[in-house]
């Protein structure tokens, strides 16, 4: 019995309980962790390039490691 799960954190901080009316919020990334739990018999040199895949294609490591364009928009009633 094989398996693989990814446990990943985002650290991240915020001021919004504790600021004041009339003050912007204040709040950021302070990090992010990713783990491979990984149960197999598999070889060391096949995890390791499972590893590599993984750490490629997790959509949050690569944002915060590279320039990346954001948009932020709202749709009210539709």
């Amino acid at each position: 019995h094989e398996t693989l799960r990814i446990e990943q954190r985002l650290r991240f901080f915020t001021n919004e309980r504790t600021r004041k009316p009339g003050t912007p919020p204040d709040c950021g990334c302070t990090g992010i962790e990713m783990n491979l739990v990984i149960d197999s018999a598999a070889s060391e040199e096949d995890i390791r390039g499972l590893t590599e895949t993984a750490k490629a294609l997790c959509m949050a490591h690569q944002a915060i490691l590279s320039p990346t364009p954001s948009a932020f928009g709202v749709r009210l009633n539709g």
